[in-house]
């Protein structure tokens, strides 16, 4: 709550009659010891007004608590004890706290600052860089300050800095700040998101414990800075942007250099403020205080201490984060090289060699040429001095690609690299438009191998069903088959095998489950002749032990994936992406099985390698955070499970969209985590956008059924039993249409019909509900399994008389 109105994100609370009184002009005449003037500003905890002491006589801007809660009473009491600590000309100042006799309101009287906030005061008038600078300065000592005494303050931005008309800046607003070490802590929930989203850095975005460090206040100060000298914010979108999206921008793009928004800047300035701005706390300034410094040498023309990153930073960078592309980038070039010994080596004669040496080698300078300029795309003096991104390097290779025309199988194999590359990084229109060059290119070639044609449509029906494209995925796929029906080579063969595994692949996200298992079944059944470690012959047992999973025949499933996993190991090790995969996938199984604390030591484990692997973006390592939430919540752990659910969803959205299985599922988790914390509007926020987004579909995700039987148990626990039972008859027939009756979800959710049906008075057919529940657990699950005694508990209280 800021000492003015002229912040977006501060607009009236409408909280009951307290609003009302005040939009219709009746204030308070007094509150404890001040005669109230006016009304300075409103916040969702409560109001900041113009109020007058009488001892010592003057205007003071008084704070007042209007919401009710012990959390809101707490961060006030916190803010007080913050404020307290502070004595510093830059910080607004505390002069007194108590309560209203009367209506029992908590208040605290601070300094009332006369001026505009900071963006309003640099941008509005006539200031010099020279002078914008130098306020900046004092808001980084003033900060600096702050966090040697152990504050971070955590919503940095120009509406919370006003300059009094001497030029002083003077900081407001520290009702989410934080003491180091505070007895506190507890107020602010692991992964809980506090601040406004322009300002925030990525690691408070994600609700990280990183946020609790003094460089997410450098950050913020970064943003404040960029804006004051460019007159922009680093990212414009995330005034608008929901709080997922906004956590994709900061993570994924780039701000736009600031010597390119303002060339006054250029040299020195833009260096110093990017470093605060950097993405990475690593790469930022250490402390306010460093930033101050650094900015005090720039007006006195001294060396800085931040520097642009090398290039040698930038490509070792690129090849960290994005390891696959790196492997698959040498690979091709490797099976030229390859390629080249093998032709010498068979060639039938030495004018073929010769003939065979002179493509390969053409090809072989054709790769390297291409590496050449795909890795110049990482030179610093073509980006400006910006981050290299996966994508600055993908778009620059794909527009270079043409090079190639004259070896039209080498454009192939780099298009498919390409391709591949983009997949992995949910950048579907580029990788279907790269699988459209390959398939292209093949027009030209005259003696192409027989499969290669159906292996593309193949990879192309991949990438549509990776984009949510249903229909064009299955187009595709036809036409493979079309291809492949009369295979005359033991290549093509091989090729119309595969299809199966595409083809269960398509039926298991389009909610056919049954037929996927067949189709699965009937690819392994015929890959005998291929390598126990072909990727899809292991992919296709980690899928069949998925639908065996979510059929509930978990004894078949186990043994598969264990004897996956040990295999995977031995030939890998254990750090590989595909052992790591095969691991989660047994995580699964942990959690249907009831033994959640082996899931969620699993899981953890899993994340922490698959960040270190992978990095925290990769869609592998938000399924391990969702994976970890899931077992957490069970375990009763909301909120250590609360920040992994919100990074998974975040996530998932990003590359998927919010009606994706795995972003509702998340979404799910977060919502089930906000009704174990209390928050139970939160989740039932939640809760009906997702409902409502599934009412489009006309078949769900195995795993998108529960929303609608979490949402009843929510408002079974609220005493809501009727909207309960209302949400729960709509939810089993569509489990019985998708999964049929003897479904493990179908006794799940008919197990909680019953209870909400008996709590509503419906005793008769709450028995019989739970009778037919209780059964098919014991035959899906066994008789000892958790779910089974719960629904035989529940049905035992029906016949328990009630005093």
């Amino acid at each position: 709550m800021s000492q003015q109105t002229s912040d977006p994100d501060h607009t009236p609370a409408r909280n009951g009659l307290d609003y009302l009184s005040v939009v219709q002009g009746s204030l308070p005449h007094t509150i404890g010891p001040f005669s109230i003037l006016s009304v300075l500003g409103e916040g969702a905890m409560g109001r900041v007004y113009l109020a007058r002491e009488t001892n010592p006589p003057r205007d003071v801007a008084l704070k007042v608590v209007s919401s009710h809660s012990r959390t809101a009473f707490e961060r006030f009491q916190r803010e007080v004890e913050t404020l307290a600590q502070l004595e510093h000309v830059g910080i607004a100042r505390l002069y007194g706290a108590g309560v209203d006799a009367s209506s029992g309101q908590p208040w605290l009287s601070m300094e009332r600052v006369h001026g505009e906030d900071l963006a309003r005061h640099c941008l509005g008038q006539a200031t010099t860089l020279k002078s914008r600078v130098e306020i900046l300065i004092r808001v980084c000592e003033a900060v600096g300050y702050a966090h040697s005494r152990g504050v971070l303050h955590r919503d940095l931005k120009p509406a919370n800095i006003l300059v009094d008309p001497r030029g002083q800046p003077k900081i407001l607003d520290f009702g989410i700040a934080r003491l180091k070490q505070s007895e506190h802590e507890g107020l602010t929930l692991a992964g809980q998101v506090l601040g406004t989203l322009p300002y925030m850095s990525p690691e408070q975005l994600s609700g990280s414990k990183q946020a609790d460090d003094v460089r997410s206040d450098v950050y913020a100060l970064g943003a404040i800075a960029y804006e004051i000298l460019s007159g922009q914010l680093p990212h414009p979108r995330l005034k608008t942007s929901t709080l997922f999206e906004a956590l994709s921008i900061v993570r994924d793009e780039q701000p736009i250099p600031l010597q390119q928004r303002n060339s006054a800047t250029r040299g020195d300035l833009a260096t110093v403020v990017m470093t605060a701005l950097a993405a990475e706390p690593e790469r930022r300034y250490g402390s306010a205080q460093a930033f101050a410094d650094d900015l005090h040498r720039v007006l006195a023309h001294r060396p800085i201490e931040a520097r642009k990153p090398s290039a040698f930073y930038v490509l070792s960078r690129f090849a960290r984060r994005h390891r696959a592309l790196t492997a698959a980038l040498a690979g091709v070039a490797t099976i030229l090289i390859v390629a080249t010994i093998v032709s010498l080596r068979f060639a039938v004669n030495a004018e073929e060699a010769r003939s065979l040496a002179a493509q390969r080698a053409a090809e072989a300078e054709a790769t390297v040429n291409f590496l050449d300029d795909m890795l110049a795309a990482a030179n610093p003096e073509q980006t400006k001095g910006g981050d290299v991104t996966v994508l600055s390097m993908l778009d620059a290779s794909a527009q270079a690609i043409d090079a190639l025309q004259a070896q039209p199988l080498v454009l192939i194999r780099a298009s498919r690299t390409l391709s591949r590359t983009y997949l992995a990084l949910a950048r579907f229109d580029q990788a279907l438009m790269m699988n459209k060059r390959a398939l292209t290119a093949l027009r030209t070639v005259n003696d192409a191998p027989v499969d290669l044609q159906p292996e593309l449509l193949r990879e192309r029906s991949g990438l549509e069903l990776a984009a949510g494209n249903m229909e064009a995925a299955s187009k595709s796929l036809d036409q493979a088959a079309s291809l492949l029906r009369q295979p005359s080579t033991e290549s093509a063969k091989e090729s119309a095998l595969r299809l199966n595994y595409s083809r269960a692949r398509l039926l298991e996200e389009t909610g056919d489950p049954e037929h996927a298992m067949q189709s699965l079944q009937t690819f392994l059944q015929g890959a005998n002749a291929l390598p126990e470690d072909d990727r899809d012959v292991e992919s296709a047992q980690v899928s069949l032990v998925n639908l065996w999973r979510q059929a509930g025949h978990l004894k078949d499933a186990m043994p598969v994936i264990e004897g996956l996993i040990e295999r995977r190991t031995k030939r890998l090790g254990e750090r590989d992406p595909r052992t790591l995969n095969a691991r989660l996938t047994r995580v699964g199984l942990l959690e249907a099985e009831g033994r959640f604390e082996e899931s969620a030591a699993e899981s953890l484990a899993l994340l922490t390698l698959r960040t270190e692997v992978l990095g925290p973006e990769h869609v592998d390592t938000l399924t391990a955070a969702q994976m970890l939430s899931n077992s957490l919540l069970r375990l009763g752990r909301a909120r250590e499970a609360l920040p992994h659910a919100m990074a998974a969803a975040a996530g998932f959205a990003k590359r998927f969209g919010d009606s994706h299985a795995q972003t509702q599922a998340s979404l799910v988790a977060i919502a089930f985590a906000y009704e174990e914390t209390g928050q139970n509007d939160l989740a039932e926020a939640i809760y009906l956008r997702l409902i409502a987004s599934q009412r489009l579909n006309a078949s769900l995700h195995t795993e998108s059924l529960s929303v609608r039987n979490n949402y009843a148990m929510l408002l079974h626990s609220q005493g809501r039993d009727g909207e309960a039972v209302a949400q729960l008859a709509e939810l089993l027939p569509i489990v019985e249409r998708q999964l049929g009756r003897k479904h493990p979800y179908y006794a799940i959710f008919q197990s909680n019909f019953g209870l909400c049906l008996g709590a509503s008075g419906n005793i008769d057919q709450a028995r019989n509900e739970l009778d037919e529940a209780i059964q098919s657990l014991e035959q899906a699950m066994g008789s000892d399994h958790e779910r089974t005694r719960t629904a035989r508990d529940r049905r035992a209280a029906l016949d328990t008389p009630t005093s």
